[in-house]
């Protein structure tokens, strides 16, 4: 009777491991059905173009810019747009801030779960889909670019072996283009096309987040590959901005010059919050509600 007994609640426990796998799966799937069901209550489809006192931004990228793992509620869209907006709504009402802005600002979450950089590139269904021409986000002011995890995740940074060997550049040096991975090659497209489609656009580019513990930093190389990635994009984003060839736009509206319109790096990964488990979300992925409250900051 013992050893059935055993082999009873073995059994017992195998199918309660399947059953909270499965439930996992469908939950994830019902909270993604559910942000996309908020963003479509939101969608900008009638936004009016900017103005002095109205102005746009849109956050691109993966599952880190939709917003997966955010506690969503009708009204909001999730993730770090949602924050974004709610940040200048207190700053207008002096809430955080002293100085106030006089200007609305709406901040539209066209995040892609799943999507990399590959899939952001210039004429791709996501990038037509939000920047082509008919989208009311085309003359969108400010776009912050959330994106190169899931490069990482899904084995497509196209980071040769080669590159892997060599030693990592030290501080005062750089990597040179020829060396770049394919994520910082197709960021680089993107980013010299955003600022192409509008002169007034500022492109806001944030590094891969480091969380200690997520599967970023402990699966197989990733580390050494999320380093080397963040390294790249640092110095491609510099060479971009040191770049007098890129001073003028030959077919941007008769050329017009970059100016202050150069890209700006944001570090993804402040110590407040990857140093904290409070931050972190279950998949390992994402971040936590209040992890992205701190992000946004």
């Amino acid at each position: 009777a013992f050893p059935g007994c055993i082999i009873f609640f073995g059994c017992v426990f195998s199918l309660a491991m399947v059953f909270k796998v499965v439930w996992d799966q469908l939950w994830t799937i019902m909270k993604l059905l559910w942000l996309r069901l908020c963003r479509w209550i939101l969608a900008p489809s009638f936004w009016k173009p900017p103005s002095r006192g109205f102005h746009k931004a849109v956050v691109i990228g993966d599952s880190m810019a939709m917003g997966v793992g955010d506690r969503v509620v009708l009204g909001s869209s999730g993730g770090v747009a949602s924050r974004l907006e709610d940040l200048v709504a207190a700053r207008r009402k002096g809430g955080i801030y002293a100085k106030r802005p006089r200007s609305k600002w709406v901040v539209a979450n066209k995040g892609e779960a799943a999507a990399t950089t590959h899939d952001w590139l210039p004429g791709k269904p996501l990038y037509e889909q939000v920047f082509g021409s008919g989208s009311s986000l085309a003359d969108a002011e400010v776009v912050v670019v959330i994106m190169g995890t899931q490069d990482i995740l899904q084995g497509k940074t196209g980071m040769s072996d080669e590159v892997l060997k060599k030693d990592v550049p030290g501080l005062k040096c750089h990597y040179p283009p020829e060396e770049y991975c394919d994520t910082i090659r197709n960021l680089k497209a993107l980013v010299l096309a955003l600022l192409a489609q509008n002169p007034k656009r500022r492109v806001l580019c944030l590094d891969i987040t480091e969380v200690r513990g997520y599967r970023l930093l402990t699966e197989g190389t990733n580390a050494e590959v999320v380093y080397r990635v963040n390294r790249q994009l640092v110095d491609m984003l510099r060479e971009v901005q040191l770049d007098e060839s890129l001073g003028e736009w030959s077919g941007a509206r008769g050329g017009h010059k970059l100016g202050k319109r150069r890209p700006q790096w944001v570090h993804g990964s402040p110590p407040k919050v990857v140093m904290r488990a409070w931050a972190h979300n279950d998949d390992r992925v994402n971040f936590s509600p209040k992890g992205y409250k701190e992000f946004s900051k």
